[in-house]
């Protein structure tokens, strides 16, 4: 499959959404991103938004008379208040809907899933998240900033110390470089397999091929490389986040200003509050194990519940990877803790998406 790096075309005075974005000349345009960890970004970002909801509702979903609809807004778990009066300006005010609901995004997701209880993993771009719901109340929750972008970045940074053949591959300047590492190499090739079964069966498979079409070019261009722990050590920092672990995978001169700023320097939230210890110092089995510490230790009942429904959620971590993600949780969790997750049959991207429709066919 070719992986088409085509620009997309637009007028100096129109604005393009969603993947036609991201394949525009950065060198015409500038990118925005209204939402940041889940919250508006800045004071712009209702405007964005707007324009946004606007493309996808009347040209993707084909919707008009908006004052004839009613909306639910699922919403990020700790997002403020005044971030609630912002979202009721858009939908009643510049929208024009008839009415608007908010859901928090754990809540959703367990209604989604069919469970009054539970425990929520959802991991999405930008950050990773830890939530008990019990009888379809929030009642405890953890946001690390490590997400799928975190992620995507180690992976390509590692690509190019270990002189990836794309010399050109550079996803933070080239947000088409970003579509294109992300669909065709790193959702096909993320694992988390045992180290000791997969760096032998990868050597001995012929190389992995990908076809590159760049901005211009008539030509398709194919490469073919061999990834051996690259596939790995991203996945893994949400067991040991740390940069320790890399070492000795880098060359001799690597430079240091490729490691994402988040995975070095963004703090953990927990309960809404900051941790001063830093990331460094938490992980994936931390935050569950702190979050069922402060709700449900002190009942085998309580925790029952949350540890025999699991759901994983958001698009952050690779589907194929999800397996080896629960069960290298579960063996770090042993013996005290062992998850079971829920088989509710459906994308983890869109979870929470049917548990707010749930939500919005609700009366009274």
């Amino acid at each position: 499959k070719e992986a088409a790096l085509e620009y997309s075309k637009f007028s100096p005075e129109s604005y393009l959404v969603g993947d036609e974005a991201l394949n525009a000349d950065p060198r015409e345009c500038s990118l925005v991103w209204p939402m940041r960890n889940g919250m508006f970004a800045d004071e712009n970002s209702i405007g964005h938004m707007e324009k946004i909801w606007r493309v996808v509702l009347t040209e993707r979903l084909k919707i008009e008379d908006f004052h004839k609809w009613s909306c639910v807004v699922i919403i990020d778990d700790h997002v403020p208040i005044h971030h609630l009066k912002a979202y009721c300006q858009l939908c009643l005010g510049d929208l024009k809907f008839n009415a608007v609901g908010f859901m928090r995004c754990s809540q959703a997701v367990s209604f989604g899933a069919g469970l009054s209880s539970g425990l929520i993993i959802d991991c999405g771009a930008q950050k990773l998240s830890v939530s008990c719901i019990e009888d379809g109340v929030l009642v405890q929750n953890s946001i690390s900033l490590l997400g799928g972008d975190t992620f995507l970045q180690l992976f390509h940074d590692l690509l190019r110390v270990n002189k990836f053949p794309l010399k050109s591959l550079d996803i933070y300047s080239n947000p088409s470089h970003f579509k294109m590492l992300e669909e065709e190499i790193w959702l096909k090739q993320a694992n988390l397999d045992d180290e000791n079964e997969v760096i032998p069966s990868i050597a001995a498979n012929t190389p992995f091929e990908f076809y590159v079409k760049e901005p211009g070019q008539k030509d398709i261009l194919v490469y073919a490389v061999k990834l051996l722990d690259e596939r790995r050590l991203p996945l893994l920092q949400l067991f040991e986040p740390d940069l320790g672990l890399l070492k000795r995978y880098m060359l001799a001169d690597y430079d240091n200003s490729f490691i994402p700023c988040n995975l070095q320097t963004e703090p953990l939230l927990t309960n809404c509050m900051l941790n001063p210890t830093g990331i460094s110092n938490w992980n994936i089995v931390s935050m569950i194990t702190e979050a069922l510490r402060l709700y449900a230790m002190d009942s085998p009942e309580k925790l029952a519940k949350f540890t025999s429904n699991l759901v994983i959620t958001g698009g952050g971590l690779p589907e194929a990877t999800l397996p080896h993600f629960i069960d290298i949780l579960n063996q770090h969790l042993a013996p005290n803790i062992n998850l079971e997750p829920v088989q509710h049959g459906m994308d983890g991207r869109h979870v929470a998406w049917k548990g707010g429709a749930v939500f919005g066919r609700l009366e009274g």
